[in-house]
């Protein structure tokens, strides 16, 4: 069993959300939700100078109480390298979609037509 069990999903069906997700930016964002535990709010808010990979963290800015505060996660190896060839291959992308990582689908059809 793996340490990131819940008791809503066993490992198998985690890893078939995970594999059913061909669009790579899909694939991240629902493995960053779960190993992470974010919302969908939370996880679309990361940018890529959230990420430090010096220390393996990640700051991922939460609103509480009308505020914005940054909570420091651990990034999970496991992630870690997908991470990593992700913010390569969209480089481009997240840089202009103001850093964000998870940028619109606008952005990615307009990268595809323009290869």
């Amino acid at each position: 069993m793996s340490k990131y069990t819940n008791k809503y999903a066993s490992d198998d069906e985690i890893k078939r959300i995970f594999n059913v997700a061909s669009n790579p930016k899909f694939r991240l964002a629902f493995r960053m939700m779960y190993y992470l535990q974010l919302r969908v709010s939370e996880t679309i808010k990361i940018k890529k100078e959230h990420i430090n990979f010096d220390d393996l963290t990640i700051r991922i800015p939460l609103q509480k109480n009308k505020k914005i505060i940054n909570e420091l996660y651990p990034l999970p190896r496991i992630i870690l390298r997908e991470l990593q060839a992700y913010l390569i291959l969209y480089e481009q992308d997240i840089t202009a979609c103001e850093g964000f990582i998870f940028f619109p689908e606008q952005a990615y059809r307009l990268r595809a037509h323009m290869a």
